[in-house]
């Protein structure tokens, strides 16, 4: 993932908005969602409902680039807070 983090953290600090898609494992129907912040760990994501989101899913930077399987930390109101396992899986 050093590559999409590293475009991820240059479009921050330009203050860009930054979207992504969740996509559940199992499925092909996406939510959009928007990259607050990524630190060496994790990701923290804006959602319209963290309560919709499941607990691992593959995170998309662009719907048709490498899937990212990611697990959710935390949630709170609108946003949530993601690990990222390994490297990315391309399609």
């Amino acid at each position: 993932m050093t590559l999409a983090k590293t475009l991820i953290e240059r479009a921050l600090r330009r203050r860009d908005k930054i979207h992504a898609w969740i996509r559940q494992t199992d499925s092909f129907a996406t939510q959009q969602c928007r990259v607050l912040e990524v630190s060496k760990t994790d990701i923290r994501l804006e959602v319209a409902n963290a309560d919709n989101v499941p607990d691992k899913f593959i995170l998309l930077f662009a719907k048709d680039g490498p899937r990212h399987h990611a697990s959710v930390m935390w949630r709170r109101g609108t946003q949530v807070g993601v690990q990222c396992a390994g490297r990315p899986v391309l399609r």
